[in-house]
Formats: structure tokens, C-alpha cells, sequence
């Protein structure tokens, strides 16, 4: 039978690897005018800074080789602001896009029907991951002119450009392939965030932690020995190293950028390895959806009588809240799912490596030192604000996705009864997410290196986070149809104040020699840096309050809490705020 010509296309241009769903995924996004409204923002943001930058040179320099060596500065601290930007922000859009990939098709029953046509179940998984990539392709293609642009600055090779792509399209393909390979079996997008976001954090940061200080302490190995076999594999570290060359092309970081071609081919046959396992589980749950209900459930075990203290709970829950059924109910749905053991594994895992890391601390005679505590506060401070921002961008989404917001307004409960439910039962879920800052400090404070007024202080500033957060994930979560745009979305106002605003005053500081009295006063009403000035200052062998390092002032304990309470206050008005106006979208934005 002689090959037709739309074959050979389909061969040149991977048709057999993608299949049709991607095909179809380009047409429909190229009739989408909300993608080439995200394109143009995006390149206004990327020229808005370039104008920015450039506007921060002196109109007036002594000769021209001073002014191409600053024009060369400028032009190496603006492309490193744009690949880190572009490094971070596209592996958290890749989580978030994939999050609900292959748990849409099966919560909506169409993966079976899939599976029964001649689409193989590689080629859904294929099409799905670069579907849903393709937008973060293009953001990352539409960028390479603007370096191009910086490029004429000087001082910028082709090469850290090239590392910079590279290694930002590898590390986003295999958070993309994580991020689809746990949503086949979650339904919910924000468990399978989080499960992605706990993965990377401990192979890229605590396993290679471990492991030095395991091979520095323990096997006394020298460490410059390992040091090329942990830069190699781990893609925060050969994007660091990248930088560093770019700024300083020579010693150990210039011999270390041979290696990044090497990274991103281990990176990419991980993400292959995921897409087959990926690839098995869909076909085996298609298998199931197919033959029905009673396969996908299992074998259909005995109805079992519950507990009589959870009977007891469940009639509690009734007595005191006959007049609040939603806040009832969100309270009864468990956030993370219903199993304990997967739970308690979870916990023992964060229990284990906290006990590693403070041994190795304890080996170290470092556990008493206030630098120590402050940089484990602003950690895990910052590791709490992610699940926070997270959880209550679900809120109001889950019921849309469930087909359930439009009955829940057409009830007698008013507005305000239902905001005020779903406020305080995101609280209620946000607040685990702080046990592990709050056990940190509690463990100390009983063993006396911390005193106790951090623990109120750390409430502080975690009461003006968590209001914050819940407000704008309410307003977001009513705005949006989808958990994953509202996911996103909650993300931007905190990154927005408390890392873009800061880097870019500080780099126009250093860059204009200018006082950065400003930033320094901004500095203080930051919780991450609350949250650190507070570790530092309540650390002491004998039990005694240090004075509060505000940058430029040094305040007492009274005079902090003032300006603790002060900032939570702020953030938690904005939070109201945003809380407000989700109320009156509540039967604006009904689907």
C-alpha cells in the first residue's frame, strides 16, 4: 500500500507522537483572544523594564569606556532578571496548567472514550504535556528578542542565553510531566500542586543538603570532589552557577558551565521515564472507567459501622451548626483527602528529615546561634505562605467545577453568611500548613534557646499573612471558573510586594549608588524578613531578648510588637477588602 503524503508530514512533524489532541489544542488556542492578550502583556512588561533599566544610566559619563563598561552591567543585570523570572515563573505555571490534566478526563468520564479510539494512551499523555505547555513555549520564545535587544549592551554571551533557555524548558517539562502524573489519581488540582511542590523540595534542596553534609561530616570526603556531581544534577544550581559565570567568567563556575548540556539530558529522560509511567496508569484507568463503576471501586466491601466518637462528632457538628451547613460542610471535606496513611507517612517524612537537620546541626554546635533560627523562621514562613496561597483560591472554584455554586446560591443563606463560612473554613485548613514554624519554635523555646515571646510575635505575623491570602484566594477562587487560573492568580499580589517590588528597588539602588533608606524602611513591614529579624533577636543561650534589627533602627520588644501588629493590620484589611469585593461577585460570576 503506497504511502500517501500526509503521512510523511505527520512523521516529519511528530503527528504519531502527539496524536490529534494537540492538534486540536492548537487550533483552539489560536482562536483565543485572551492568548495573544497575555502575549502582548508580557512583552510590555519585558520593554517597560528594559526602558526602566536603561533610564537608571547616567545621561552623562567621562569617556566612552566607562560608559560601555556600565552599559555592559546594565545589560547583564537585566538579562539575569529575566531568565531567573522566566526560570521560576514558568515551572510554577507548568504545575498549575497540569495540575488537572488527565483528572479532568476522568472525573468527566471521557478517558474511556478515549482509550476506545485509535489514540494510544501515550499520545494522550504526549498531547496533554505539550498542549498545555505550549503557552509557556511561546512566553519563553516571544523573550528572546528582548535579550537579543540587551544583548547589544555587551558583556552578555550567547551562551548563558542558551544555558538559560535550555535549562528553563527542561526543569518546566519535568515539573509539567510530575504535575500530570499526579493528577491521575487526584482529583483535586491544589493536592496535586502541593504533592509536586513537596517533591521538588526535597530532591532539589533537602536530599542534596543531606548529602553534604553527610559526605563533609560523616564519610570526610572533600567536598569540592561531589560538588560537580550535585551541580549536575540539580537545575537550581547550574541556573546559579550560570549567573555567577555570567558576572564573573572564571574559577570553579567557568569549568562548571560545561556541564549544563549534560543537566538537561539527565532532566529530559526523567520527564521520559515519568511520561511512561504516566502513559501505564492512564491506560490502566481507562481499562477500568471502561468496564464500569464496580472496577474502578474495587471489590465491594462490607458497610462498616463508624466509630461511636466520630457518631458523637458528626452529632456535635449538627447541634452547633444547624444555622451554618457550608461552614458544616467544607469543615467535613477533607482538603487533602480522607487517608490517614498517606498522611502519616507524610508527617513522618518532615519529622525525619527536621530530625536530620538538626542533628547535623547539633554535630556542628550550631543549634544555639541566632543566624541558624532566623534563616529556619523566614524558610519555613515562606513554605507555609505557598500552601496558604494555595488552599483558598479552591474555595468557591471546587463548587463551580462540582456543579454545585448555582444550588448553594439559590439557598435562603445570605452573602455574608456564606463569605463568613468559607473564611473561616480556610482558616481552619491554612493553619496546619504553620505547625511546622510553630513546632520549630515551641521545641526550642521549651529547650531554652528560644525565648517564648517568639511564639506570639510568629502569630502575628502569621495572622496578618493568613487574612491576606484567604481575602485575595476568596476573590479569585469567585472571579475565576478554574482552580488552576485562581491558583495563579492568588500568587501574583505577594509576589507581586514581597519579591518583585523589593529585587527591582534594590537592583536600581545599587545600580544609581542611591541611599536605600526607602527599601529599608519597606523592609520592615515584609513578613519573610519579620519573620527572620524575630528568629534572630529571640535566640539567646541565657534566655534574654535581644534588641530587634530593623535594618536602620534597633527597637525593643514592645515597640516591635507595635509594628508587628501594624503590618498584620494592614495585610489584613487588604485581605478584607478582597473578601468584600468576592462577596458582591458571588451571583455576578455564578459560572
Amino acid at each position: 500500500m503506497p504511502i500517501r503524503g500526509h503521512h510523511i508530514y505527520n512523521w516529519f512533524c511528530l503527528g504519531w507522537l502527539t496524536g490529534p489532541i494537540f492538534g486540536k489544542e492548537l487550533r483552539v488556542s489560536s482562536r483565543r483572544q485572551r492568548n495573544y492578550v497575555i502575549r502582548a502583556i508580557y512583552i510590555a512588561i519585558l520593554a517597560v523594564l528594559l526602558f526602566f533599566v536603561w533610564m537608571t544610566m547616567p545621561v552623562s559619563l567621562r569617556n566612552a569606556a566607562q560608559q560601555s563598561q556600565r552599559m555592559a552591567e546594565l545589560g547583564r543585570t537585566l538579562t539575569m532578571m529575566v531568565t531567573w523570572s522566566q526560570f521560576l515563573l514558568c515551572q510554577i505555571v507548568a504545575v498549575v496548567m497540569l495540575s488537572t490534566a488527565i483528572s479532568d478526563e476522568i472525573y468527566h468520564k471521557t478517558l474511556g472514550v478515549l482509550m476506545t479510539t485509535p489514540i494510544s494512551g501515550f499520545q494522550i499523555v504526549a498531547g496533554k504535556l505539550l498542549s498545555k505547555l505550549l503557552q509557556l513555549l511561546l512566553l519563553i520564545g516571544v523573550s528572546l528578542p528582548v535579550l537579543a535587544m540587551v544583548r547589544v549592551f555587551g558583556g552578555i554571551p550567547w551562551t548563558y542565553v542558551l544555558c538559560s533557555v535550555c535549562v528553563t524548558l527542561s526543569v518546566s517539562l519535568l515539573a509539567g510531566s510530575l504535575s500530570l502524573y499526579f493528577s491521575i489519581s487526584q482529583r483535586r488540582a491544589y493536592i496535586v500542586i502541593v504533592q509536586t511542590l513537596v517533591t521538588f523540595i526535597v530532591v532539589f534542596a533537602v536530599i542534596p543538603l543531606l548529602s553534604l553534609w553527610f559526605v563533609d561530616d560523616i564519610a570526610k570526603v572533600s567536598v569540592r570532589k561531589v560538588v560537580p556531581y550535585f551541580m549536575m544534577s540539580n537545575p537550581y544550581a547550574v541556573k546559579a552557577v550560570a549567573t555567577d559565570w555570567l558576572m564573573s567568567p572564571r574559577g570553579m563556575s567557568a569549568r562548571m558551565m560545561t556541564y549544563w548540556p549534560l543537566h538537561c539530558a539527565g532532566v529530559l529522560g526523567v520527564a521520559a521515564v515519568l511520561l511512561l509511567l504516566a502513559t501505564l496508569r492512564v491506560r490502566k484507568v481507562a481499562l477500568r472507567q471502561i468496564a464500569g463503576a464496580t472496577a474502578v471501586a474495587g471489590p465491594k466491601r462490607k458497610k462498616q459501622k463508624k466509630p461511636k466518637a466520630q457518631r458523637m462528632r458528626r452529632s456535635w457538628l449538627n447541634l452547633r451548626m444547624g444555622n451554618w451547613p457550608v461552614l458544616w460542610k467544607d469543615l467535613r471535606t477533607p482538603v487533602f483527602g480522607r487517608s490517614r496513611v498517606r498522611k502519616v507517612i507524610g508527617a513522618l517524612l518532615v519529622a525525619g528529615v527536621l530530625a536530620l537537620i538538626y542533628i547535623g546541626l547539633f554535630l556542628d554546635n550550631a543549634l544555639d546561634e541566632s543566624e541558624v533560627h532566623a534563616v529556619f523562621c523566614c524558610m519555613l514562613t515562606i513554605l507555609a505562605t505557598l500552601f496558604t496561597a494555595i488552599i483558598p483560591a479552591t474555595s468557591v472554584t471546587s463548587e463551580k467545577e462540582a456543579r454545585s455554586w448555582p444550588l448553594l446560591l439559590g439557598t435562603t443563606h445570605g452573602d455574608w453568611r456564606i463569605l463568613f463560612s468559607k473564611w473561616l473554613a480556610m482558616l481552619r485548613w491554612c493553619l496546619p500548613s504553620w505547625l511546622l514554624l510553630f513546632g520549630h519554635v515551641l521545641f526550642f523555646t521549651l529547650i531554652g534557646i528560644i525565648h517564648p515571646v517568639a511564639l506570639i510575635h510568629e502569630g502575628i505575623v502569621m495572622a496578618g499573612i493568613v487574612n491576606l491570602l484567604i481575602g485575595t484566594g476568596l476573590y479569585w477562587s469567585t472571579r475565576m471558573r478554574r482552580t488552576t487560573t485562581a491558583v495563579v492568580c492568588n500568587f501574583i499580589l505577594p509576589l507581586m510586594i514581597w519579591l518583585v517590588l523589593p529585587v527591582l528597588s534594590i537592583i536600581v539602588i545599587e545600580i544609581n549608588n542611591m541611599s536605600g533608606r526607602t527599601v529599608e524602611r519597606y523592609m520592615r513591614w515584609h513578613p519573610f524578613f519579620q519573620a527572620g529579624v524575630i528568629g534572630e533577636a529571640c535566640t539567646s543561650n541565657q534566655g534574654h531578648l535581644r534588641m530587634y534589627d530593623w535594618v536602620t533602627t534597633r527597637l525593643n520588644v514592645w515597640e516591635s510588637t507595635l509594628l508587628l501588629i501594624a503590618s498584620a493590620c494592614v495585610y489584613s484589611m487588604i485581605g478584607l477588602g478582597f473578601a468584600w469585593r468576592a462577596k458582591g461577585l458571588f451571583r455576578r460570576k455564578v459560572f
